[in-house]
């Protein structure tokens, strides 16, 4: 199950990368990236909506679902 789960990993991660240009260019869209000297920057807070865009895109392009982990809620004493 293990060695399984290692090779669906390694293909998610393999269509990350190719799908990375599209995903800059709809962060681009939504002001959520800059590339500035070929050094991309995001926007402040914006990691939860990079993974939703990756999620969308691989489940249209790819009919893959992509687990998005939930936030962790921290508590502070």
């Amino acid at each position: 199950m293990k060695i399984l789960n290692k090779l669906k990993e390694k293909r998610i991660e393999k269509l990350l990368k190719k799908i990375e240009p599209e995903v800059d260019k709809k962060l681009m869209e939504l002001g959520l990236l800059k590339i500035e000297n070929n050094e991309k920057k995001y926007a402040f807070g914006s990691a939860h909506t990079v993974k939703m865009v990756q999620k969308h895109i691989l489940k249209e392009k790819y009919n893959i679902d992509l687990e998005v982990p939930k936030r962790n809620n921290i508590t502070v004493d």
